[in-house]
């Protein structure tokens, strides 16, 4: 029994060591080192990917293909510096600034042009363009001239009318005259519709019931006395009522009919 309990014993221990054996020998028939086995299937990068520089596959392997570094990165092809941007596509930038549809800005505004003068001084005028037709007087002075024209022409067949008067003057120049022609008068303005209708007076023309008073007046004279009654300011002969030229005292009744009254050299005329 003894004997048979240490044989059991051994066969149990050599049984132990076999199955070490054959589990040993099992595990080595199914390993194989590096050197026996076939590489694995060649691998590559994923692409996009660079590989690093010099590695190279173990040996037994097949090397991963050749790889090359990415291109050079470049700026996007339609990017383009900042001075260079667009607006967005279907924008356009501002245009300058303009008025609102439908408003424009109001036209500068310019003078109206002038219209013919109505007070004027020595020179020769267009009538009608330059200055307007009218009645008109001025102080005068002690050689005044002035002349009616029927053209611009400077001839002596173009004179409708003239006078050279020492003292206020007045005169009516019609709208189809051509021309007047003024020197040494002063400034012509539109005669007034009233006046002072003085009593008394000296070398002129004068408006009755405006500048003078109708009535009788009487004055010295003198050895170059000359005077005229008007029905009006044209200054042409047809405008004369009576006229004299005396030498010595003088006395002259000036109705209220009288539109003017003309007097040179004869002195002071005081109504009587």
């Amino acid at each position: 029994m003894k004997w048979f309990a240490k044989h059991k014993i051994v066969t149990a221990i050599l049984a132990i060591f076999i199955l070490i054996g054959i589990v040993s020998s099992a595990t080595n028939s199914g390993v194989k080192t590096a050197s026996s086995t076939s590489s694995q299937p060649p691998t590559t990068t994923t692409p996009g990917k660079v590989s690093a520089s010099g590695t190279t596959a173990a040996s037994g392997t097949t090397a991963a293909p050749a790889t090359t570094a990415a291109p050079a990165t470049t700026a996007a092809s339609a990017t383009t510096a900042a001075s260079a941007t667009t607006a967005a596509p279907g924008t356009t930038a501002a245009p300058g600034t303009t008025a609102a549809p439908g408003t424009t800005a109001a036209p500068a505004t310019t003078a109206a042009p002038a219209g013919p003068k109505t007070s004027f001084g020595d020179g020769t005028w267009a009538v009608g363009t330059q200055i307007a037709a009218g009645t008109y007087s001025t102080p005068g002075g002690s050689n005044c001239y002035w002349q009616r024209s029927s053209d611009l022409s400077g001839s002596y067949s173009s004179i409708i009318a003239n006078a050279n008067v020492s003292g206020p003057d007045i005169v009516t120049i019609l709208p189809s005259d051509a021309g007047f022609q003024t020197q040494g008068c002063g400034i012509w303005t539109p005669m007034p519709r009233s006046g002072p209708e003085a009593t008394s007076f000296g070398d002129g023309v004068y408006a009755v019931g405006i500048d003078i008073a109708p009535g009788t007046y009487s004055t010295n004279g003198g050895s170059s006395c000359y005077w005229e009654t008007d029905n009006n300011f044209l200054g042409g002969t047809s405008s004369i009522i009576s006229n004299a030229n005396p030498t010595g005292p003088v006395t002259v009744t000036i109705s209220s009919a009288v539109v003017g009254f003309d007097t040179q050299g004869c002195g002071t005329w005081s109504q009587s």
